[in-house]
C-alpha cells in the first residue's frame, strides 16, 4: 500500500510540474509560498468584507406559521 501511495504520489507530482511549465509558471515551494504572500485585490477575494449598501439592509418581520 505504501508503494502504491509513492508511486501515485510521484505521479501527481509530474502532472503538477508538467502543467506549470506548460503554463509558464515556476515549480516549486518557494514559488507556491510566494503566491500565497502576495495580496489579493478585495474585488477578486469571495470572502472580502464589505460596507452593507441600502439596498442589502432588511428589516425582519415575526409571522406565525399555521
Amino acid at each position: 500500500m505504501a508503494f502504491i501511495f509513492m508511486v501515485s504520489t510521484a505521479i501527481a507530482i509530474g502532472i503538477l510540474y508538467i502543467v506549470a511549465r506548460i503554463s509558464g509558471r515556476p515549480f516549486g515551494v518557494k514559488a507556491y509560498w510566494d503566491q500565497r504572500r502576495r495580496p489579493v485585490a478585495p474585488a477578486m477575494r469571495p470572502d472580502a468584507p464589505r460596507a452593507p449598501r441600502a439596498q442589502d439592509v432588511t428589516d425582519i418581520e415575526m409571522r406565525e406559521i399555521p
